[in-house]
């Protein structure tokens, strides 16, 4: 039996997984030393053009890798709960400076925004008692819906907000620009 993962927004195959079926757990990849694999790997295409949340994104990309890592190398419940965990703090973290930087710059889409980043907490709070019971079925299916929603929200929401932002400090410039020029002695 193979499980496969498919990306919804490049179409992409991102995922497969060889798994056999025992006792109703899914079994994946049993082996005798850690695996280091990446499930996403960072590339220019994720950047939205702010450094500060492009660094936040690299590390959510960072810590999801880390839950591929303990889900994929059968971890115990206690590791999984603990990379689950700093993955939501990190994410609270990063919606609180993107949301307040989204509010510097009087975004209209504000809002819209802070609602998928309220709905996306409330899910991994539920989801977090079935982290903790390592049931992998469910983990696998967390790990499927973390992929698809962090990278989905990179690319359309969050790139949405960076051309934004990038139009408001150029027309700002543009202003501060022609306003010395109006305002500077002549010579």
């Amino acid at each position: 039996m193979e499980m496969r993962f498919v990306n919804r927004v490049s179409k992409s195959h991102v995922l497969t997984l060889p798994c056999r079926m025992a006792k109703g757990f899914l079994r994946g990849f049993i082996c005798k030393k850690w695996l280091k694999m990446d499930l996403v790997t960072w590339n220019a295409q994720y950047s939205i053009g702010i450094d500060e949340l492009d660094e936040h994104h690299r590390h959510l990309i960072f810590l999801l890798n880390k839950i591929y890592d303990v889900f994929v190398n059968e971890a115990s419940a206690w590791d999984l709960a603990q990379v689950f965990d700093a993955l939501t703090d990190y994410a609270q973290h990063h919606f609180t400076a993107e949301e307040s930087l989204m509010q510097k710059w009087d975004y209209p889409d504000f809002n819209t925004h802070r609602i998928l980043h309220n709905q996306f907490v409330k899910r991994l709070k539920e989801k977090r008692e079935i982290v903790c019971n390592c049931n992998h079925r469910f983990a696998f299916e967390l790990l499927a819906f973390l992929n698809s929603w962090m990278l989905s929200h990179i690319l359309n929401a969050d790139a949405k907000f960076g051309k934004f932002l990038a139009v408001k400090k150029c027309a700002s410039s543009a202003e501060s620009v022609g306003r010395s020029l109006i305002f500077s002695p002549r010579t």
